[in-house]
């Protein structure tokens, strides 16, 4: 009985202190910020030069999609120069 009535008070206070972090949390998500509407505010970038918004989106995702290629090249130049320099 004494046990029981331990684990049930466990129990609740770990459903209360659960309901009281998901609110709180819902809370600090949502953030203090408000960009009133304006397109691309929220971003990190000015959007409405278009020169340097090309540059930039250019420089960014060609990075990050030429990347790989320039590893793999890498990857068999270090390769070959190896495999050149062998002893037979």
């Amino acid at each position: 009985m004494q046990g029981s009535r331990l684990f049930m008070g466990v129990i609740g206070r770990c459903r209360a202190g659960g309901k009281r972090q998901f609110s709180t949390s819902k809370k600090r998500l949502s953030g203090d910020h408000d960009d009133g509407g304006i397109v691309g505010g929220n971003l990190p970038f000015d959007i409405h030069n278009r020169y340097k918004f090309t540059l930039l989106f250019t420089a960014f995702f060609g990075s990050g999609f030429g990347l790989p290629f320039l590893v793999v090249r890498h990857q068999l130049l270090k390769k070959s120069v190896g495999a050149g320099t062998a002893d037979p």
